[in-house]
């Protein structure tokens, strides 16, 4: 690891990553900007009644500016996808209908509007198949929202499908009656979704695995891309439900790319929430140019508002909800690649929690407490990675290789 001990003017060129620092000897870092994955990042000094816990961090809260679109960066659409049919839909009745009977190839194409669905889940009908996917999209990007009052959202146990430019509201009247916008569960594999907008859930999206009681199988979504979405919440959920919006509990061979992850703050129960995890025996998984903001517009409350920003392994799974039998393995092989993490000033941007062969490259982790490698299970390198807290390991936990640059920020006195 090379430490940085302070930095008062510097510009540092790290692997892809552009980091313009600009201080005073008199003050602490005034204001900074970092030209990163299309987003502009302003960082200024956290509010006075900040109380975050310490350790190695800098008090510098960094303020993202968006443009309103989703997701980060260049949108480079998944799928090649060309319809053999398209239904044109204009109100809610018209969509359930759609979502239930649209056979493979069909292009669900969404009028402007906002539709107001209230059920507790939302089913689809069919198995989209490979050459022929079913895609449901907004017929312009951010055009429709659909407003649901729903526990589930869209119950999600078909392979082969497409959700696009769509904006997802929860509009429940209490925080645990929204839990997602999307339940993936079973043999969902072939996912695609893409450019869309996830606000105000529990979690977002949530997937897990389906048992089939009579043969005593499991089958789990694999092959899901989540590509340039948007998660966010507009206040700290006040529930004693899990709050992360991407909670993955196991599923092969995810892609989550380039998406805005940010404000997902539990208010109640033990107030610990997640960006987006892996966990529960999964294998292969793959963060890639995400930009998590932990406090974007939502203030922490305490130094008990603790969020977390991307892990594999999260807080563990039961055994009877994981992929594997013996369960010994949260993730396996899974990889982080230039993912920027800011503003988690009460715990760590990564954690990795029984997460076997993983592999940090190059990732941006500020205003954290940095990164912690846990459980005797969990083998990591680390190459190319840029912090400004601690890597630490913990409980067995072997990392393998190690160049990461610490960064620390410190108020200077002139001499």
């Amino acid at each position: 690891m090379l430490a940085l001990a302070s930095i008062g003017v510097s510009f540092l060129l790290f692997p892809s990553h552009l980091i313009a620092i600009k201080s005073s000897f008199s003050q602490h870092l005034s204001s900074a900007y970092i030209a990163l994955k299309g987003a502009y990042l302003d960082k200024d000094t956290l509010p006075k009644n900040h109380t975050p816990l310490t350790e190695g961090n800098n008090n510098i809260n960094i303020n993202i500016k968006r443009n309103g679109t989703p997701g980060v960066g260049s949108y480079l659409p998944y799928g090649n996808f060309i319809p053999q049919k398209e239904i044109y839909v204009t109100d809610e009745t018209a969509l359930l209908k759609a979502l239930k009977n649209a056979p493979p190839g069909s292009d669900i194409v969404l009028a402007s509007g906002k539709y107001q669905i209230k059920e507790r889940s939302i089913a689809l009908g069919n198995h989209g198949i490979k050459e022929q996917p079913i895609r449901l999209r907004a017929e312009a990007v951010g055009s429709v929202v659909l407003e649901l009052n729903s526990y589930e959202g869209f119950y999600i146990n078909k392979a082969f499908w497409i959700f696009e430019d769509l904006i997802f509201k929860g509009m429940c009247a209490t925080d645990s009656a929204c839990e997602h916008a999307m339940h993936i569960v079973g043999d969902a594999d072939n996912l695609i979704i893409q450019n869309n907008e996830f606000i105000n859930f529990n979690s977002h999206i949530k997937s897990n695995g389906w048992v089939n009681h009579r043969t005593r199988t499991k089958a789990f979504p694999d092959s899901v891309t989540v590509n340039h979405n948007t998660f966010i919440n507009e206040w700290r959920r006040d529930t004693g439900s899990a709050i992360t919006p991407l909670d993955i509990i196991g599923g092969n061979d995810w892609l989550i790319k380039q998406n805005f992850i940010a404000d997902f703050s539990k208010a109640a129960g033990n107030q610990i929430s997640y960006a987006a995890f892996l966990k529960g025996g999964g294998e292969n998984g793959v963060f890639e140019d995400n930009l998590v903001s932990c406090e974007w517009k939502v203030p922490h409350q305490s130094p008990n508002d603790v969020r977390v920003g991307l892990s594999f392994g999260g807080g563990g799974t039961g055994k009877q909800y994981c992929q594997t039998e013996e369960c010994d393995v949260e993730h396996y092989n899974g990889k982080m690649l230039k993912n920027t993490i800011v503003n988690c000033p009460n715990d760590v941007g990564i954690y990795l929690n029984k997460a076997l062969d993983s592999l940090l490259v190059e990732n941006v982790v500020f205003n954290s407490v940095g990164i912690d490698v846990r459980f005797p299970e969990t083998r990591v390198t680390a190459t190319g990675n840029v912090l400004d807290g601690r890597l630490k390991t913990r409980n067995g936990a072997k990392i393998l290789k190690d160049d990461t640059v610490v960064i620390s920020i410190k108020e200077e006195k002139q001499l």
